[in-house]
């Protein structure tokens, strides 16, 4: 055996920290090593050896999360429909309390001495039920709040069902982040991430995650 190749051999063998190489993969096993997660950028920046002999290392890096086809389908199919039933549902709750509160004005206008709130007691049971309605699917019924909740939670279901080694804390924090739309999911997602804690331990195969 050459001296060179000993020495290689003795270097993988003794490494006495990770590498980023291991780092990385560690990255990849604590995401449950999901075919749908792409790792770039990784850098590790720090690394603290534990009592133990262990290590925590610090990193930074970039997640490319893409759609599989199912989750691209439902948004392009079903969720889209959903969602389009649900603007037109408050498109017409609009225009309802629109016409209502013109035709409350021209009623105060011809009868003076009234309040406005009498209006309301001259409409039939069925023009007051759509009123009620029509309040509530703007505020605590609101349909697209309800669809885009949904749309959310079957996201997830997805993610979780093409990945299920993935921490379920993982796929619902980026699920649950308002800074994305439900339509943006159709797409690849890129999260950046730093300051993120791997704790390794030496092995016979070289240092790998703790479990």
């Amino acid at each position: 055996m050459t001296s060179v190749m000993a020495s290689a051999l003795a270097a993988c063998s003794g490494s006495d920290k990770p590498s980023e190489s291991e780092a990385k993969q560690a990255i990849r096993t604590a995401l449950g090593d999901c075919q749908r997660i792409e790792i770039h950028d990784f850098k590790k920046v720090n690394g603290i050896r534990q009592q133990d002999d262990s290590y925590v290392v610090q990193a930074k890096y970039t997640l490319d999360i893409t759609p599989s086809e199912d989750i691209k389908s439902y948004i392009t199919g079903d969720y889209k429909q959903a969602l389009d039933d649900a603007n037109q549902q408050v498109s017409s709750a609009k225009q309802f309390l629109d016409d209502y509160a013109q035709a409350k004005a021209a009623w105060v206008a011809e009868n003076p001495g009234h309040m406005d709130f009498e209006y309301y007691r001259t409409l039939s049971p069925d023009d007051q039920s759509k009123y009620n309605q029509a309040g509530g699917t703007l505020n605590i019924n609101n349909p697209v709040t309800s669809v885009t909740r949904a749309g959310r939670e079957k996201i997830y279901e997805l993610l979780h069902n093409e990945c299920p080694n993935t921490p379920n804390s993982f796929f619902s924090s980026i699920v649950a982040d308002n800074s994305y739309k439900v339509e943006d999911f159709a797409a690849d997602i890129k999260r950046e991430a730093s300051n993120i804690e791997i704790h390794m331990v030496k092995s016979d195969n070289g240092w790998q995650l703790s479990q």
